[in-house]
């Protein structure tokens, strides 16, 4: 009953999860021994109240929710872990659910149980049987009820038509999780999501070098080449929310927007090592982190063939995210992390807001990034100091001493800067101040970074592209993520939090852009359409004239968009889908944000652009985990098992006991 009741207020399909709860439960009538019974029932309830306190936690703390493969990252998740990112009510529920279940328990063992006569084995086993099979048999005739409801809700859906009710709720809980959880339950949701996390059915294979798929690869005249053989420096900006650009305390940023092409409406929300590796590979996939097979399209991979050197900067530890093996296989020549950046000076992994100064990694590593008189290289660093929380008093020390402090006050007492967060709490305040002078610390790094090109002479042959791999999320100290603060929002379905900085500079492409779209020469090239981190390898391919399968990359080059949503953004870690205007968890038209103004052609398009857009990260994500799995025949074999009629009631139990 206490299931029941914790399940009633967000299971759409509740009699689905009320099946899974009575299959989960009903082996405890095999037991003769009330104790043992007893003992199942409560490790049942236990299992079942940690994934809720778990994902109320995650939603507190960073609006996510947790999927088995989460558990790949209990390392880092020890790591980053601070007790501000605790809900307390969720605990509360935990142990108030688990005091409830004891005291039934009591109550039923005392009035119920106590003084009845012993019932030998003999007797009690058939009995026992008969009924575990009686409610099974009816729970399962539950869920097949239910995937059927599924099934019938989707059966005009040109994305989810052709699959069955149970393969339904598999997708939605890989590619569209919070909506899984909302309309299944928190327990189909988990089960379908740790099956994902350790079966997957045989597949085509990844094409072999020998096959011709390359070729069809868009060419256009006026960008296809444009920047043939120029060296390119890929920076991903640890939380560069667009909000911290100010043309007085970030001048080298700001003065990209008029050396480059900068992007008016970019957006971006993964975790860290998600959006590096959309930056580099073009696509994401499930389970990335510990990902095993070939990725033979990535950008240190193609190019090879040009000549290029390929380097890797991260001022983290190897092991973090599994960066030291991801990058090898991502095709890396050299590859260097804190250890390899400065030997002397080790933050070992305390993430406590004091981090190495941007600008100091820049000294360390600024022969190895961008060095002189070398064949063609290709560049990639990932930044640290803006990383969250925003509390180190350390570095805002180190920020009184280097003069940011000062040159932010006075900024904002000459009307030049405005705390964005002024009518919030002081805490909240203090934070804000904290990451502008961790994103000024950053600018100052990028202004030594050109000055040493143009000092070089490299700058006018470099490609320069500047990202930043989400917002400000972090929650330490204050009771809700800081951008929610900045954008006077309290839940993730308002995007414009998520807008973030995308730079993308050379002279020749600047003037070839200005020159091909009509805009003056003193005038700034800005690109409107709504773009992501997806766009940056194929446009990085096409600049550099490298032939490239789009079919392989989930974003459209900038030079290749034929409608203002062709790269509508997928949040891997949200399970969204949006753009600036419009957002959305599901593929059905349940819009959980959109504006006002928006016409049905707009709606349309959109529609028909996420699910293309799924069919895409589906069709990606089947190619390269066959190449994880090829080897893996025990999980085929297992896969093959799962379409029998019965599959997922009996795995369902089985992954969910283990």
């Amino acid at each position: 009953m206490f299931l029941i009741i914790f399940q009633t207020p967000y299971a759409n399909f509740f009699f689905l999860e009320i099946g899974i709860y009575v299959l989960l439960l009903s082996p405890m009538l095999l037991f003769k021994n009330n104790k043992i019974a007893i003992s199942y029932s409560a490790t049942i309830l236990s299992l079942i109240l940690l994934l809720f306190a778990v994902n109320v936690t995650l939603d507190y703390a960073s609006r996510d929710i947790f999927t088995f493969a989460y558990l790949k990252q209990a390392g880092e998740a020890v790591s980053i872990f601070d007790w501000d990112y605790i809900n307390w009510l969720a605990l509360t529920v935990f142990f108030g659910f688990s005091g409830l279940y004891v005291l039934g328990i009591c109550f039923i063992y005392k009035f119920l149980f106590k003084g009845n006569e012993e019932v030998s084995s003999i007797r009690y086993l058939p009995k026992g049987v008969l009924l575990f099979l009686a409610l099974s048999i009816t729970a399962i005739s539950t869920q097949a009820i239910s995937e059927n409801v599924v099934y019938q809700e989707y059966a005009n859906n040109p994305l989810l038509k052709n699959m069955s009710g149970y393969q339904i709720i598999n997708y939605l809980s890989n590619y569209l999780k919070k909506t899984s959880m909302k309309k299944y339950g928190i327990i189909s949701y988990s089960l379908a999501t740790a099956q994902s996390s350790v079966i997957t059915t045989q597949i085509e294979d990844i094409p072999n070098e020998g096959e011709d798929t390359m070729n069809i690869t868009p060419i256009t005249d006026d960008y296809y080449g444009l920047l043939d053989g120029y060296n390119v420096i890929e920076i991903m900006i640890e939380s560069g929310s667009k909000y911290l650009l100010n043309e007085e305390l970030t001048p080298n940023l700001w003065n990209l927007q008029k050396e480059g092409i900068y992007f008016t409406n970019n957006y971006s929300k993964n975790k860290t090592n998600v959006s590096e590796f959309i930056g580099i590979n073009g696509a994401n996939l499930q389970n990335i982190q510990y990902y095993e097979g070939e990725l033979p399209y990535s950008i240190p991979q193609l190019i090879k063939e040009k000549g290029y050197t390929s380097n890797y900067f991260h001022n983290n530890y190897g092991e973090f995210y599994n960066r030291d093996k991801e990058m090898q296989t991502l095709g890396f020549d050299n590859i260097y992390f804190s250890l390899d950046i400065n030997e002397e000076r080790q933050w070992y992994n305390n993430y406590d807001g004091n981090y190495p100064l941007d600008s100091e990694t820049i000294d360390d590593i600024m022969d190895r990034i961008a060095p002189a008189n070398s064949s063609p290289y290709y560049s990639y660093w990932t930044t640290l100091s803006m990383h969250g929380p925003y509390t180190g008093m350390d570095n805002w020390n180190k920020f009184i001493e280097l003069g940011y402090v000062d040159k932010l006050h006075q900024a904002r007492d000459n009307g030049l800067w405005e705390n964005p967060c002024l009518d919030d709490p002081i805490e909240v305040q203090a934070q804000i101040e904290m990451v502008m002078c961790e994103t000024m610390d950053f600018d100052f790094a990028l202004g030594k970074l050109i000055k040493h090109l143009k000092d070089t002479n490299q700058y006018d042959n470099t490609l320069l592209i500047l990202y930043g791999d989400h917002e400000t999320y972090y929650s330490v100290g204050i009771d809700r993520p800081l951008k929610e603060y900045v954008y006077n929002c309290e839940d993730e379905k308002y995007p414009k939090q998520f807008e973030t900085m995308l730079f993308i500079s050379n002279p020749t492409l600047t003037k070839k852009y200005k020159e091909h779209n009509s805009i003056s020469i003193m005038d700034y090239a800005y690109y409107n359409d709504f773009t992501s981190p997806y766009i940056i390898v194929p446009t990085i391919f096409e600049l550099l004239g490298i032939k490239y399968n789009p079919d392989y990359y989930t974003g459209v080059s900038i030079f290749q968009t034929e409608t203002p949503l062709d790269n509508i953004f997928y949040s891997n870690e949200l399970g969204s889908l949006f753009t600036d205007k419009i957002y959305t968890i599901d593929v059905s038209r349940e819009y959980l944000y959109q504006e006002e103004d928006l016409d049905n052609a707009y709606l349309e398009l959109f529609q028909a652009k996420i699910t293309k857009l799924l069919e895409k990260i589906n069709s990606i994500d089947k190619m390269y985990m066959n190449g994880e799995y090829k080897k893996e025949e025990e999980a085929r074999t297992l896969a093959s098992f799962l379409f029998l009629p019965i599959r997922n009631n009996v795995l369902t139990y089985i992954l969910f006991i283990t």
